[in-house]
């Protein structure tokens, strides 16, 4: 994983050093949209003698961002603390607005909002507003019945 991460680094043109490469792969690893200071931890867990440090990993992740390898997700919830997606295909999200967490929507749920969405919507958008749609990402904002997300990735 290491290895196949430095490799995608290297191919969007950043200075790839092992430190990056550990912190792409351990948000690559994780489906639970980790905040910075969780990639840290977990970091600090698997490689106490890596010398990562915390602004390492905010540097890194800002770095990927900017090349497409990551996604930043504003924060919310009682941290505040924006969370990031190594998964930068456009797909909808669920987001606790208590805790913040993310979970992405499940497959099936996903086609069928985005297949819900008029056929000429996009160009209704752009003709009432001269707006010209790139993407459409989605973001729903809730709660979790009885705070339960058991059947969504926890893992990072």
């Amino acid at each position: 994983m290491i290895e196949e991460a430095k490799q995608k680094i290297a191919s969007c043109g950043i200075r790839c050093t092992h430190q990056r490469a550990i912190v792409y792969a351990t948000l690559r690893e994780s489906r639970a949209h980790p905040t910075a200071e969780e990639i840290y931890t977990t970091i600090m867990t698997r490689h106490p003698d890596l010398g990562v440090s915390m602004a390492t990993v905010y540097n890194t992740l800002e770095a990927l961002c900017d090349v497409g390898l990551a996604r930043k997700h504003a924060g919310s919830g009682k941290t505040g603390s924006a969370r990031y997606d190594a998964e930068c295909k456009c797909h909808p999200h669920l987001r606790d607005r208590e805790s913040g967490r993310i979970v992405d929507l499940p497959p099936d749920l996903a086609s069928e909002l985005f297949d819900a969405l008029p056929q000429n919507m996009i160009e209704r958008i752009r003709e009432q507003t001269g707006f010209d749609v790139q993407r459409i990402c989605f973001e729903l904002v809730g709660s979790f019945k009885n705070g339960n997300a058991d059947n969504h990735p926890t893992d990072i």
